[in-house]
């Protein structure tokens, strides 16, 4: 495993942001098109070569077919800003809020990321009962996807002990808000994650320019603890690339 705080970079194959809403007008993240630029050049600039614009999807406000054609008018305005050459490859899914019998939901396939079997799930506030456990393995055993629980930082003291690690056992994978590695209790959790050898991926889970930048990497650069940030982004961006192996950019068949 490499070593040093140079290492967080890897400069040939970049850095994977995996949770961003970059997309313009389709939800609490960028508001037009040139926000959506502000946050793509900020996103170069600290070291992003590839991000997942993952709009959120809540089944309880709208259908999928809905979602989608708004997710592919955000795309259509997000194109008349995007360089190709310059901006993160860019790749498109959505951050799907939990419902109950998800698992159950032929249509999650159109909300993975595109080209892919991975779903960037959103999981409730509270301690995950055993029927909310069921629904991820469904997703899993059923649809047979990949689920990722998007910002697992925040959900895990709610949980009962040892469910991280049997999620990760049972394939489910794991996302960590770059920024949330400037706490004290999450650099405890990732700790945890590196001793157990539970692979996460990171995001910025940007919303704006300003407030919620897309910050990956000054975020973790920032951290005291530089093995640890460097060892951390060596999971992330390796499980990343196989991730997104096989995963469409939307934006080049619009250009």
């Amino acid at each position: 495993m490499k070593n040093g705080n140079d290492a967080v970079f890897l400069p040939r194959e970049g850095l994977i942001d995996f949770h961003t809403h970059v997309l313009p007008n389709i939800d609490d993240g960028a508001k037009n098109a040139e926000q959506s630029r502000l946050m793509l050049d900020a996103s170069r600039e600290g070291g992003v070569t590839a991000l997942i614009a993952t709009p959120h999807f809540d089944a309880r406000e709208e259908s999928p077919e809905e979602f989608l054609l708004r997710r592919q008018a955000a795309l259509v305005e997000l194109s008349r800003v995007y360089d190709a050459k310059t901006h993160p490859a860019l790749y498109v899914g959505a951050e799907v809020a939990y419902f109950s019998n998800i698992g159950a939901s032929e249509q999650l396939r159109e909300l993975c990321i595109r080209g892919t079997h991975v779903l960037l799930v959103e999981m409730p506030m509270a301690p995950w009962k055993d029927r909310v456990l069921e629904d991820l393995y469904a997703i899993m055993e059923q649809l047979r996807l990949i689920p990722v629980i998007a910002h697992v930082e925040r959900y895990i003291d709610l949980q009962r002990r040892g469910t991280l690690s049997y999620l990760a056992q049972s394939g489910v994978c794991f996302q960590i808000n770059a920024e949330s590695l400037l706490t004290r209790r999450t650099r405890k959790l990732c700790q945890f994650i590196l001793r157990n050898e539970i692979d996460v991926l990171l995001g910025s889970d940007c919303h704006d320019s300003e407030h919620r930048p897309p910050n990956i990497v000054q975020k973790a650069r920032e951290m005291g603890d530089g093995d640890l940030a460097s060892e951390l982004f060596y999971r992330a961006d390796i499980l990343g690339r196989i991730l997104l192996k096989g995963a469409h950019r939307p934006l080049e068949a619009l250009h």
